[in-house]
């Protein structure tokens, strides 16, 4: 006998809306991983609570032909009840087992293909085969571009399709079966009812007795059938022992295999976490030889009392459609094919490109993520886990949010949008306590003011109007104060973030705020926020230019393995380590240089936020003086101009940016650092603004990060030293660079980061490293692909937020940019190059492009698949290698008049339309170019 164990097995992937909570599917069948409770830690970090898991969903088929005996296959290759007593002494114990119960399977094996939002499961059995069936099942999870009342609606669809391939008529019946999850303590009850309209019947169960500030608390979960002919039944099975539920759990499936349905009073309560009441659907089926017949379950949830930390009541974005879990049922069933419809469409798109399967898979796979770790409040609140979710750091993170947001603006831009705005409220002003005092006084001029002012007048520490007072005096001989630096992130909440001890997120911020404009176009929002902006600028300087180059400064301790070493090797004295750690470290009393690189510290100026600032510079000037502000946009250039100097005076070493050098001590890093060109990233790639550095500089960095990071089993690395050790292959070293931190297995640098790979391979492929950019994608895939964690990419805790740059790939490939701003879009293709077919995004919408190039003419077709663009086009910018001698432009078979320029020597056609026009679902722009010849 043969056996295949594959690690695939332990894939699972996220089903659900925006907002929604979510459920994990596993490729063994089983649904597990339940966070629409509003349960922890999706809801409040902690522990995690479990209010159903994977045997509390199964999906049992029952086959039946005239003189044969009917037969039960559980729809999925893991056990039923799997609560085994499996060990070498004693036997399975299992209430469903091959000696017992032979007259019920688990299915053979499963075919399951993951085009997320949609799940397809093929079954396949040998029972089926005898049978003469065919079976698959269609799982959706409700997530459209640019439409949030779908992409909220708290429900998943689940349709199964029966085909009869045989030569006999069958009869097939499919029962559901879904556990009560609300008497958790031994004072709840959990109830069970009848729903039904015209539209479906189901089951809904609610709760009594559940404490108003839990997440269930006025909730409720349903599952119905699309069928009015279903039956539903309750039935209660003791879940205090395997001996209890045994026996009638085996009684229950044999009445169903008997009868085809299960039939009982659905109207049932139980009180007390021992007693398990389960809700089931069944429908009974004829198929004829030949004949398609399908099934479809709605599952529906409504939890509204999503609680804050800190006891905010902050709802569901979904609660702002719905009144309770019957009008979401009401709302799927009625839009049903509507719905599906429009999904399979918005799959079909993302898969239809013409290039490496495995480009699409990795393109679409991180959309997950947006089922798995956001909030959406009632209010409105968008947030985003950084990882777990609940369990890493916190939500809406500034510097890995800025490798997810383009995708956010692209499905969702109102929501990406929401994020500016947001992290603007909170940058730090006066008004800001405690953050503004901590951060104000962690610089040590500040702080040795402040002590000098205490030996004088203890009272300052005492008292709050003198302390404040104290700390306007300081600052305004020092000139040096907290304002203008950006949150870090969210404590599990919209009204509390966690610290301002990072650099990187003033660029990056302005970055981000700059890329929601230039593709939205939206100038009231700009306007809005440009005084933040410039808080921004401005506190940047004062803060972290202490050397006048116009370039970020980084102090001391500016990483979390950058602490005092001083302090572990004198811990166990009887002095509290964090205390020795915080005393011993400096010359920051506060870290305020701390980067997404949390445990690799800069010292002095470093590549990745000179490279980020310098970006952040070069937009400001252009954005300014489009607005009129050219004093602003003056005093911006002559920082610009210097720091553009000094960066590459100071990094600049003939192949690559070192990764830092401090002109102070004089210590030099001489990494190189994947992530040293993220803002050409967003200037160039994203906004079509040109580059900071000089092309052929460019184009050198990105090779020595291919040629020194870049392992073929490994992946992209981080950073690493040319000529140097690794801790990963000689364990644990001290850093390269004389700073005397140590550089550990596992450290930061000796890792990949999926969010900076797929940025850096996109880079390649974009500045024409086709080869090695789809190298490291393809083995980002594979990676993680082989551990079984394909849809859950770790980092901090797993799921992500970074790694949702991956659908990015799609415009990359396309060689595709736009401007709302500007009012273009550009077309030219990078893999492949001369004949293209595949997705490309704008906000709001997903279209299909194709490009076909001959000898003779130039013919591409932009068809918009899904959703409404939110951006009006005026200009078209076209990759041809070949000079053309006529255009024509045709819009839903209607020519629109234009000029149009050919630019030999960039090898562009730019087409400028009469008037500027806007597109909607459906539309088609057609573009006809013939050659010289």
């Amino acid at each position: 006998m043969r056996f295949h164990s594959r690690t695939d097995h332990l894939t699972t992937i996220s089903l659900g809306g925006l907002g929604t909570g979510s459920i994990e599917l596993d490729v063994k069948g089983g649904f597990s991983g339940w966070t629409i409770f509003n349960n922890r830690p999706w809801s409040d970090y902690g522990s995690p609570e479990k209010y159903l898991d994977k045997d509390d969903l199964v999906f049992i088929l029952r086959v039946y032909r005239d003189g044969e005996t009917p037969y039960l296959l559980i729809l999925r290759t893991e056990p039923w009840f799997s609560r085994y007593n499996y060990d070498h002494f004693s036997s399975v114990n299992d209430a469903l087992n091959p000696y017992q119960t032979p007259w019920v399977r688990n299915i053979e094996s499963l075919e399951v293909t993951a085009t997320p939002p949609k799940i397809k499961i093929i079954y396949r059995d040998r029972w089926l085969e005898k049978s003469g069936l065919e079976i698959y099942s269609e799982i959706y999870s409700l997530l459209l571009p640019g439409d949030l009342k779908i992409s909220t609606t708290p429900a998943l669809i689940i349709r199964f399709v029966i085909r009869n391939i045989g030569d006999k008529k069958t009869d097939v019946s499919l029962i559901s079966i879904l556990r009560n999850p609300h008497n958790f303590t031994a004072q709840n009850v959990a109830i069970n009812r009848l729903i039904r309209s015209n539209r479906y019947v189901g089951v809904k169960m609610f709760g009594e007795n559940i404490p108003e500030n839990h997440g269930m608390f006025n909730g409720a979960l349903a599952i119905a059938i699309t069928d009015v002919s279903g039956s539903a039944a309750s039935f209660e099975l003791d879940l205090s022992s395997r001996w209890s539920y045994t026996e009638p759990l085996r009684r229950l499936l044999v009445e169903y295999r008997r009868e085809g349905v299960l039939k009982a009073d659905v109207d049932k309560k139980v009180v007390g976490e021992k007693i398990g009441l389960y809700g089931s659907l069944s429908r009974k089926l004829e198929i004829d030889p030949g004949e398609t017949k399908e099934i479809i379950f709605i599952l529906a949830w409504y939890y509204p009392n999503h609680i804050d930390r800190f006891g905010n009541k902050l709802g569901h974005y979904y609660e702002n459609y719905y009144k309770n879990v019957e009008e979401v049922l009401e709302f799927v069933a009625e839009d049903l094919k509507r719905i599906i419809e429009k999904i399979n469409r918005f799959v079909e798109v993302l898969y239809s490109g013409s290039y490496e399967d495995y480009l699409k898979e990795l393109a679409v796979s991180q959309i997950t993520t947006l089922s798995k770790s956001t909030w959406l409040t009632k209010e409105g609140f968008f947030g985003v886990w950084e990882g777990g979710p609940g369990t890493c750091a916190g939500l809406n993170t500034v510097d890995v949010a800025y490798y997810a947001l383009p995708t956010i603006l692209l499905l969702y831009p109102e929501l990406g949008k929401r994020l500016i705005v947001d992290w603007t409220n909170h940058i730090l002003t006066p008004d800001k306590s405690p953050y503004y005092e901590v951060f104000s006084l962690a610089f040590p001029e500040n702080m040795s003011m402040y002590r000098d002012m205490l030996r004088k007048d203890p009272s300052i520490q005492h008292d709050l109007n003198k302390f404040r007072d104290a700390l306007k005096k300081i600052i305004e001989k020092t000139g040096v104060d907290a304002s203008g630096r950006v949150m870090h992130c969210y404590t599990a909440s919209p009204y509390y973030v966690d610290t301002y001890d990072r650099n990187d997120l003033m660029p990056e911020y302005l970055l981000q705020t700059y890329l929601v404009y230039e593709w939205i176009g939206d100038r009231e929002f700009l306007n809005k926020i440009l005084d933040h902006i410039k808080l921004v600028i401005e506190g940047t300087l004062r803060q972290h230019d202490p050397l006048d180059t116009g370039l970020i400064y980084h102090f001391p301790p500016s990483g979390y393995e950058g602490f005092s070493q001083i302090a572990k090797i004198l811990r166990g004295r009887g002095v509290a380590e964090d205390l020795m750690r915080s005393l011993f470290s400096g010359p920051m009393y506060v870290p305020i240089s701390v980067n997404t690189f949390d445990n690799l510290s800069f010292h002095g100026i470093a590549s990745f936020t000179s490279e980020l600032w310098l970006s952040a510079l070069k937009k400001s000037i252009e954005i300014f003086t489009e607005i009129g502000d050219l004093n602003y946009a003056e005093h911006v250039k002559k920082i610009f101009d210097k720091a553009s100097e000094n960066m590459i005076r100071y990094l600049w070493n003939g192949e690559y940016l070192d990764n830092w050098f401090d002109p102070l001590s004089g210590l030099r890093d001489k990494a190189v650092m994947s992530a040293s060109l993220s803002g050409e990233w967003y200037l160039e790639n994203l906004m079509s603004s040109g580059y900071i550095l000089e092309h052929d500089k460019i184009i050198s960095i990105l090779r020595s990060i291919y040629k020194y990071n870049y392992n073929s089993f490994e992946g992209l690395l981080n950073a690493t030293y040319p000529g140097e050790r690794r801790p990963g292959l000689y364990g644990d070293l001290l850093y390269p660079n004389n700073t005397g931190i140590l550089y550990t297995i596992s450290s930061q640098p000796d890792t990949p980061w999926t969010g900076v790979e797929i940025m850096v391979a996109l880079q390649m492929i974009w500045e024409g490293m086709e080869r090695e950019g789809l190298e490291i994608l393809r083995n980002v895939h594979e990676r993680y692909l082989s551990w079984g964690m394909y849809y859950n990419h770790m980092e901090c805790d797993g799921h992500y937020f970074r790694a949702l740059i991956s659908l990015q790939i799609f415009n990359h490939l396309a060689g595709f940019r736009f401007s709302g701003r500007r009012k273009f879009i550009e077309i030219s293709p990078r893999h492949p190059r001369n004949n293209f077919r595949g997705p490309i995004m704008m906000p709001s919408s997903v279209a299909q492009l194709v490009y076909e190039d001959s000898a003779e003419r130039l013919h591409i077709k932009l068809e918009i698949k899904i959703g409404d663009p939110l951006i009006k086009i005026r200009e078209l910018i076209i990759h041809s290698d070949r000079k053309i001698m006529k255009t024509k432009i045709v819009l839903n078979n209607k020519e629109i008049f234009h000029k149009y320029l050919y630019e030999d020597e960039k090898k562009i056609l730019r087409i400028l339309l009469e008037e500027e026009i806007s597109l909607k679902e459906g539309d088609l722009l057609e573009v006809y170019a013939e050659h010289i010849i």
